[in-house]
């Protein structure tokens, strides 16, 4: 074999060769570059894209963040409302279970010391439906020997006919006495009811008029007597006077006071004959039987009493009943002591007595002026106390 020199490649084709060699690294070059900027700008695009997915899912957690806190907030909110109108509600349940117990059992002592007081009432009204059967049995068979004892001016009863009623009459006037001390707290408690009738009566006729004289109650019988005055005293000597004046001193005829009685420093029980000339001249007397009792309260002292008050003579078989209250108080601003008196008389006659006669008004008229007069020389002797 023969030796091929070598191939010497063509001037044309190696030109040829590079710029197609060229060409093809300028063009690669070129794709590359235009490749890395879209995959720079989808790059781009998706790192935007996150964050602000990143961005909104931020400011959702925040807004669910934000509404969990508003929401717990309103819970806890509610939770604190519901539980204070639970403890609000419990607290007016209670309150009212308290008030409606309070006044559920008010409601029943008041019940209670009704029928209490009502009972004793009852008691009182039958003891005293007792009693008056008794004397008026007693004064019945003494009736037509009473007419007789009547006899010319000055005189009276015969000391030899009260001998043997003189045992009669101390039973009498035990019994009298002990049902009247048992009555005075009861009369006490009415001592509201009587200012309120006194302030009422004051209110209707107007302050400036005269009380001291009696007013007939038609429909009740009764008559009631209103008074009102003011002592130049303090308050404690005021009382003390008047306590003083109490045993009726200036009645003596026939007199004799009882200390075997209940609370006897605060209680007086006495009875006394009063006699007096009628304007037909005939010569009329009264026995009159008295308990008073002192209550001495707070800014106050309350005088209590009850009395029987039983013809004699001619006026045999007419008997009254006698209820009073007497209230001293001190005047504020003043070293006055202010004194009302309020007094009801009921008339109580037994059978065979006939009630327009003359000798019943007769009877009346003297018991009347006699409870005026007392009231009148206690007053004054009161003035003159508290004077000296």
């Amino acid at each position: 074999m023969c030796d091929l020199p070598p191939l010497v490649p063509d001037t044309n084709d190696v030109k040829s060769s590079q710029l197609t060699s060229k060409f093809s690294r300028s063009s690669s070059n070129k794709w590359s570059g235009t490749e890395r900027r879209r995959d720079k700008e989808v790059i781009s695009k998706r790192l935007l894209k996150k964050a602000k997915d990143r961005t909104r899912s931020r400011k959702y957690y925040q807004r669910q963040q934000s509404t969990f806190e508003n929401l717990r907030r309103e819970v806890e909110n509610l939770t604190s409302k519901l539980a204070q109108k639970h403890r609000i509600k419990a607290e007016n349940e209670a309150q009212l279970l308290v008030s409606w117990r309070l006044m559920a059992n008010w409601q029943r002592g008041a019940r209670l010391n009704a029928e209490v007081h009502q009972q004793r009432l009852c008691a009182a009204i039958d003891e005293q439906t007792t009693r008056i059967h008794e004397f008026q049995t007693f004064l019945n068979s003494q009736i037509r020997v009473q007419r007789n004892l009547v006899v010319s001016e000055g005189q009276h009863f015969t000391n030899n006919l009260y001998a043997h009623m003189k045992p009669l009459l101390a039973l009498y006037d035990t019994d009298i006495f002990d049902i009247y001390v048992q009555e005075l707290d009861m009369i006490h408690a009415q001592i509201d009811m009587a200012l309120h009738n006194f302030e009422f009566a004051y209110t209707m006729e107007g302050s400036n008029t005269t009380k001291t004289s009696w007013k007939e109650e038609r429909k009740t019988g009764h008559f009631v007597y209103l008074d009102e005055q003011v002592i130049p005293s303090e308050f404690e000597k005021a009382c003390n006077s008047l306590w003083q004046l109490t045993s009726l001193t200036h009645r003596q005829e026939s007199r004799h006071q009882r200390f075997d009685i209940a609370d006897p420093e605060n209680t007086v029980a006495i009875k006394f004959r009063i006699s007096t000339r009628l304007n037909s001249g005939r010569i009329a007397s009264v026995f009159e039987h008295i308990v008073t009792r002192r209550y001495q309260e707070r800014g106050r002292m309350v005088l209590v009493w009850r009395s029987l008050t039983e013809g004699e003579g001619m006026f045999a078989g007419m008997n009254a009943e006698e209820t009073g209250w007497c209230v001293a108080t001190p005047i504020e601003g003043s070293t006055d002591t202010l004194l009302r008196t309020c007094v009801r008389h009921t008339p109580m006659h037994f059978r065979g007595v006939v009630a327009n006669t003359p000798e019943v008004k007769q009877f009346t008229s003297l018991v009347l002026d006699t409870g005026t007069n007392d009231v009148f020389e206690t007053t004054n002797k009161l003035e003159e106390l508290c004077l000296k």
